[in-house]
């Protein structure tokens, strides 16, 4: 399997290149999404891809790689309470037919990697999280330092609720939160944030067995959180380290070489 990291590519590629990278990530949402949402990288606005970081999942034989996997990054507007930018994990979509491989955890690790040496701000940046399945909140969570919410052990830090605060606030529309939505800002959960007609496409049932986590715990703690069918989504606030980028830049050693011998 290959990975393939776009750095703004609304702005850095040909139109072409951009048409091709288009086509190739709405084929992939395709697989997973009905319908395909005209939102963040699969939007069809010309500006559509020009803040977005994008790591592309490729599997198959080196001469007929097929596109299977991406990760949609962007930054959120800058708090001014904060010394760091925060980045946003965006859209994942993994082809079903190569889910449990590892795949997300090299994506979210490459994205995180290649951001880390050009964004990061004094110490590191801030990531955040917005989903109602285990799987997806329990993987960015294991990456990343003082982690809020979390099972048990979790501290909510001020930094935390400036940007749920700053989100709920301003990034609504960037990150497809219903405009009805409210936050709870105990837990960290917008409630109905995927029930309205622009997120029914993203609606799951977090105990469906596909979107669970490894770890039970986590798969407890998010049944507790999230209400099954009513469209909420869990904001998770995390830090990213120096130290966290090698440790992400090591499990990503071990993941190119367990997967490669898979694929």
């Amino acid at each position: 399997m290959e990975i393939r990291f776009y750095d703004k590519p609304g702005l850095s590629l040909a139109p072409a290149a951009q048409h091709a990278l288009r086509t190739a990530l709405r084929r992939i949402a395709a697989t997973s999404l009905d319908p395909v949402p005209d939102y963040q990288c699969l939007a069809s606005a010309p500006s559509a891809l020009d803040d977005k970081l994008i790591a592309v999942a490729y599997a198959g034989p080196p001469a007929a790689r097929t596109p299977v996997a991406f990760t949609s990054a962007f930054f959120l507007p800058a708090a001014p309470a904060l010394a760091q930018p925060v980045l946003h994990t965006g859209l994942t979509v993994v082809d079903p037919a190569h889910r449990r491989r590892g795949v997300m955890t090299r994506l979210f690790g490459e994205i995180a990697a290649r951001a880390f040496p050009t964004y990061a701000g004094e110490g590191g940046l801030w990531v955040t999280c917005l989903a109602e399945v285990p799987s997806s909140l329990g993987l960015v969570a294991w990456y990343l330092e003082d982690v809020f919410p979390a099972p048990e052990g979790a501290v909510r830090r001020e930094e935390h609720g400036v940007i749920a605060r700053a989100v709920s606030e301003g990034c609504r529309e960037q990150m497809l939160i219903a405009p009805g939505a409210v936050l709870d800002e105990e837990r960290f959960v917008f409630r109905g944030s995927n029930d309205w007609e622009r997120g029914k496409c993203f609606k799951k049932d977090p105990e469906d067995e596909r979107w669970r986590h490894r770890d039970e715990e986590w798969n407890t703690f998010f049944k507790e959180t999230l209400k099954a069918g009513s469209g909420d989504e869990v904001l998770q606030v995390g830090f990213c380290s120096r130290e966290r980028v090698d440790l992400i830049l090591e499990v990503l050693g071990r993941q190119r070489s367990e997967i490669g011998a898979k694929l």
